[in-house]
């Protein structure tokens, strides 16, 4: 009886391994994906969850404690503008990386200070803005005019 129960629990846990699938599979169909293609050096992901809304926006990563690395979150506004952050609630430092309607990079905030009222913006209009943790950007070589993609979200009305 035992010898059974066991060979069935390897068999359902074999099972479930090989009808997952891969990492990648799982991202480029379930997760939305901004690329980062910095100038000369590797493309680099990061999953994002969607801010569309206006309710989705003022949330932002307010009192989260943590953010994966390879994680944030990505705002997304129905046209170019000058957009304007604050840290308030927010408890982590966050880089922001401000994106054109073009896709490329017009600005980078970085290592925002958390829990303060301090507006931070750009000198100049964006679409989108992605926040990430602090010191992602320099990490990673995402500088100003870095292109910048978007994958599995839907970009109708955002620009393209």
């Amino acid at each position: 009886m035992r010898v059974g129960f066991l060979i069935l629990s390897v068999l359902i846990i074999a099972l479930g391994v090989g009808c997952r699938g891969s990492d990648s599979d799982i991202l480029s169909t379930e997760t939305p994906v901004v690329v980062f293609r910095p100038t000369g050096r590797p493309e680099v992901r990061v999953r994002v969850e969607l801010a569309r809304t206006s309710a989705e926006r003022a949330r932002g990563l307010m009192f989260r404690e943590q953010l994966e690395a390879d994680a944030g979150m990505l705002f997304i506004y129905e046209a170019e503008g000058d957009l304007v952050f604050w840290m308030k609630n927010t408890l982590i430092p966050l880089d922001m990386i401000f994106i054109s309607r073009e896709f490329r990079v017009v600005g980078v905030i970085e290592n925002a200070e958390p829990q303060t009222e301090t507006f931070r913006r750009i000198d100049g209009p964006s679409q989108f803005a992605l926040e990430v943790n602090g010191g992602f950007a320099a990490e990673n070589g995402i500088t100003l005019g870095t292109e910048v993609e978007f994958l599995g979200i839907d970009q109708s009305g955002a620009g393209r």
